[in-house]
């Protein structure tokens, strides 16, 4: 499945019971389209210190999609670009906001940023649930708290769980709106 992960998980009590651990390995391969033309001057601050950031470095983003005026779109990967390239990228990218075509930076996940996690097989509506993402740690394990055991019969012996990550603003909302 794209855009989603599996690990073993971890007890964590000091993490709010809606929040889920994912260590830097894994958000950096986890990525969310976010908009740079339709956002506050902050926020495309920060989008454009992903791209300058690249694929390497933490926060930063995989791709950047430029959808044209006739609807065609057009995927540059960031992969393997060096710094100086980045920018002259990130610039660019600015000046396509400027002449009118949206620009979708495939940013990585970071703290803040709505995720599923589901523990198979998902028999129940609480075994697959919406949780914040806190970005930390070199760990391989996600943690969360005690308090989810229960819907996701787990019990910290080797369980494993899948993360996913949502593809849209929409479903982002829905996340944050029905199932927090």
């Amino acid at each position: 499945v794209n855009q989603a992960c599996r690990s073993v998980i971890s007890p964590d009590t000091y993490l709010p019971t809606n929040g889920l651990c994912l260590s830097t390995k894994f958000a950096s391969r986890l990525t969310f389209p976010e908009s740079l033309s339709f956002n506050s001057e902050e926020r495309k601050t920060f989008l454009v210190r992903c791209i300058r950031n690249g694929t390497t470095k933490y926060p930063g983003a995989s791709h950047i999609e430029i959808i044209l005026r006739e609807g065609n779109t057009q995927t540059l990967s960031l992969k393997g670009k060096e710094e100086l390239s980045l920018s002259r990228i990130a610039d660019r990218m600015l000046k396509n906001v400027i002449l009118g075509y949206n620009v979708i930076i495939h940013r990585h996940i970071v703290t803040g940023d709505m995720i599923v996690l589901n523990r198979q097989p998902t028999l129940h509506r609480s075994s697959m649930i919406a949780q914040k993402a806190i970005v930390m740690g070199k760990a391989h394990t996600m943690r969360f708290h005690y308090a989810n055991c229960k819907g996701f019969n787990a019990d910290f012996d080797g369980d494993e769980m899948n993360c996913h990550v949502p593809q849209g603003v929409k479903c982002r909302a829905e996340l944050q709106c029905l199932m927090e």
